[in-house]
């Protein structure tokens, strides 16, 4: 279609709008409606085959308003995939700081609880050194305990062995033989 036909056909393929000039007006009218038409039923008998619509759309030279529009349309879609992209950043971006944000809180949940386990022991250290200074007391006394135990002990073997060295030793008995005991055996 030139571009006289545009002019005279709308963007909804209605009847062309009749121009006043030097040529025939039957002439203009009926070829513009013919090619219309045509273009028309190529339309629908492509709608079933993207391939051949595109073919058939590339065929034809563009008009100004369409190739304004097909430019258009690619800087839209560039800005589509690039806003796709920030978005996908957006999104791993997103991801990283909650992942980074729950590991705060773990962590600060941590030391929460070592502070609290701190205080806990700084709490108990009198308690517990007061425990442990008693146990040296008790252990040291045990100690002691067993080494007068010990002491007396020595004392009482010593005692034994110096009562046991007052004793005389009985002198051995020699007994004599008497023939007489035989002879009852």
């Amino acid at each position: 279609m030139s571009d006289r036909t545009l002019q005279l056909t709308s963007s909804k393929f209605k009847a062309p709008k009749v121009v006043k000039d030097n040529r025939a007006k039957s002439r203009t009218t009926v070829g513009a409606i013919a090619r219309m038409h045509q273009y028309a039923c190529a339309q629908r008998q492509m709608a079933f085959d993207p391939a051949d619509a595109k073919r058939m759309q590339e065929a034809r030279p563009l008009s100004m308003k369409e190739k304004a529009r097909h430019h258009k349309m690619e800087r839209l879609e560039k800005e589509m995939e690039e806003l796709q992209k920030e978005a996908e950043e957006l999104r791993k971006v997103e991801e990283e700081w909650r992942r980074l944000e729950a590991q705060r809180r773990r962590l600060e949940e941590e030391r929460r609880r070592l502070e609290e386990q701190k205080r806990r022991m700084e709490e108990e250290r009198p308690r517990k050194e007061a425990e442990e200074e008693q146990r040296l007391r008790e252990d040291a006394e045990e100690e002691d305990a067993w080494d007068e135990v010990e002491e007396e002990f020595e004392q009482a073997e010593k005692e034994l062995e110096a009562e046991a060295d007052a004793v005389e030793e009985p002198a051995p008995v020699e007994l004599e033989w008497d023939s007489d005991w035989s002879e009852e055996a």
